[in-house]
C-alpha cells in the first residue's frame, strides 16, 4: 500500500469518526436534546398511551399505546433505546411486561426461559413475564420488578430478569412496599423498602438475596443513579439530602412554587445535581399537576410540563438527558 493511500484512509476513517461524534450519523434516534417520557390520560382510556417530550421543540410525541390497558408503568434502559412497560395491573392484579424499541417504534413480549416456579414448564418454554414496577440496572443488563405474593399480608417477591440470557430468578426480600425497588450504582446491589412491620426501613440486599442490610431506619427515598448513594426525604414543602453515615438531615432545600399543595421526588437527574419533582398545586380548588426540574445548586425551580385540557399528564413520569445519562 503506497503512502497516498494510507493516508487516503486515515482521512476516511477521521471523517467517519468525525462524523459519528458530531451526530452526522444516519439515526432514527435523537443524540441531542432533553425530553420528558410520560404516562398520557388521553382520549382513548385513560392512562393508555406513552409520550415524549421535548424540552428543545415545545412538541409532543405518541410513542406506544395499548388499547384498553391502564396504569401504564415504564422505565427507560441507560442507553435511552428501549423502554420497559407494565400493562394494567393494579392493588392485588399484575402486569403484563413488554419491551418498546424507540429507533423502531415496535413493541414485543418480555419474555424469559421458564425455569422459574410457578410455571413449572421445560427450558425451551418461553413465558410472557407479569409483574409490577419493572426498573432496569444502571448497567443495562438487568429489569428488578416484583410480584404480590401474599395479597392479604401485602407482601411482594421481587424477579430480576437477564436481558442477556433472557432468564427470571426470584430474590426472596420479603418485601411490604408495593412501590418495587432501586438499583444501586454498581448493579450487583438493590435497595427495597419495609413499612409495615416493626422492621420498617431501608434495605440492601445483593441480587440473590444474600447479605441483607438495613441501611436506614426510616423510610426514605434513595437515588443510585451515579458512583454514590444520595438520600433524599421530603417533606411538604421541603427536600431534605440525609447524610449516610449520621442518618442526619445534612442540607434542607425550600421548595418556593407558588400555590404548592405536594409533591413527591422522581429521581435525581444528573450530574448537574438536578432533581424531577412530580408536584401538585391547588388554585381556586382546582388541583394542578405539573413536572419540574429542581437545581440543588441554585435551589431554583423549573417547570417542565404542566397538564391541561390539551395535555392530559398521567402520574408516572421519567426524565431522560442523553448527554448527561449516556454511558
Amino acid at each position: 500500500m503506497t503512502k497516498n493511500n494510507s493516508l487516503i484512509l486515515l482521512l476516511f476513517a477521521t471523517a467517519l469518526l468525525s462524523c459519528e461524534f458530531l451526530g452526522l450519523t444516519d439515526s432514527s434516534i435523537p443524540t441531542q436534546g432533553e425530553y420528558l417520557y410520560y404516562v398520557s390520560q388521553g382520549e382513548k382510556n385513560p392512562g393508555d398511551q406513552i409520550f415524549r417530550y421535548s424540552l428543545e421543540h415545545e412538541n409532543h410525541q405518541e410513542l406506544t399505546s395499548f388499547n384498553g390497558a391502564y396504569n401504564l408503568i415504564f422505565d427507560i434502559n441507560p442507553d435511552g433505546n428501549n423502554l420497559v412497560i407494565q400493562t394494567s395491573g393494579y392493588g392485588a392484579s399484575e402486569g403484563k411486561l413488554y419491551l418498546f424499541n424507540i429507533a423502531e417504534g415496535k413493541t414485543k413480549k418480555l419474555e424469559a426461559k421458564a425455569t422459574l416456579n410457578p410455571f413449572n414448564l421445560t427450558d425451551t418454554t418461553f413465558v410472557h413475564a407479569e409483574g409490577r414496577f419493572p426498573i432496569w440496572s444502571p448497567n443495562g443488563r438487568y429489569i428488578a420488578y416484583n410480584h404480590v405474593s401474599l395479597p392479604v399480608l401485602g407482601i411482594y417477591d421481587n424477579y430480576i430478569y437477564d436481558v442477556k440470557k433472557k432468564t427470571i430468578s426470584a430474590v426472596e426480600f420479603n418485601q411490604d412496599d408495593e412501590f418495587g425497588v432501586y438499583w444501586a450504582s454498581d448493579s450487583e446491589r438493590i435497595f427495597f423498602r419495609r413499612v409495615k412491620t416493626n422492621a420498617t426501613g431501608l434495605y440492601v440486599s445483593g441480587l440473590k438475596g444474600e447479605n441483607q442490610a438495613k441501611v436506614f431506619d426510616k423510610y426514605m427515598l434513595i437515588n443510585t443513579g451515579y458512583s454514590e448513594e444520595l438520600v433524599f426525604g421530603n417533606t411538604e414543602s421541603e427536600i431534605h439530602l440525609i447524610n449516610k453515615n449520621t442518618i442526619e438531615v445534612e442540607r434542607k432545600y425550600v421548595l418556593n412554587i407558588p400555590d404548592l399543595d405536594s409533591f413527591n421526588i422522581i429521581e435525581f437527574i444528573d450530574k448537574k445535581n438536578r432533581l424531577l419533582l412530580d408536584v401538585n398545586r391547588f388554585i381556586d380548588d382546582k388541583r394542578i399537576h405539573g413536572i419540574y426540574l429542581y437545581n440543588l445548586n441554585t435551589g431554583k425551580h423549573e417547570l417542565v410540563l404542566e397538564a391541561s385540557d390539551k395535555i392530559k399528564l398521567g402520574s408516572y413520569s421519567k426524565y431522560y438527558n442523553p448527554y448527561l445519562t449516556s454511558n
